[in-house]
């Protein structure tokens, strides 16, 4: 079965509890397990809680965050913020549990 993006908003306003799988390229885990060579988070699944953030200031703050990954330039990010910020709704997760798999580079 596949949802629509108004079907998912309205089942996350029903049920709170979610699980979130995502496919990674080469994070690079921060401490070091068994020797020096290091390893690499391949995917990694999250469990947990994920609710509405209904701050409006706290969702332009981490819209604009995003946006700076993706567009060139600040004033065209305030531009697009200012236009349709308003319009943009965020989620937050509390993870519950976390699990993911190791690759060891050789």
């Amino acid at each position: 079965m596949i949802l629509t993006n108004g079907q998912v908003i309205e089942a996350i306003e029903t049920i709170e509890k979610t699980d979130k799988t995502d496919k990674t390229d080469n994070i690079e885990k921060t401490d070091k397990i068994e020797s020096s060579r290091a390893y690499n988070v391949n995917s990694v699944i999250c469990l947990g809680r994920i609710e509405f953030v209904t701050d409006q200031d706290k969702t332009i703050q981490q819209t604009y965050k995003l946006a700076k990954k993706f567009y060139p330039s600040e004033e065209e990010i305030r531009r697009v913020l200012e236009r349709s910020g308003m319009r943009v709704q965020t989620l937050a997760m509390t993870i519950d549990y976390i699990s993911g798999k190791l690759v060891k580079e050789s």
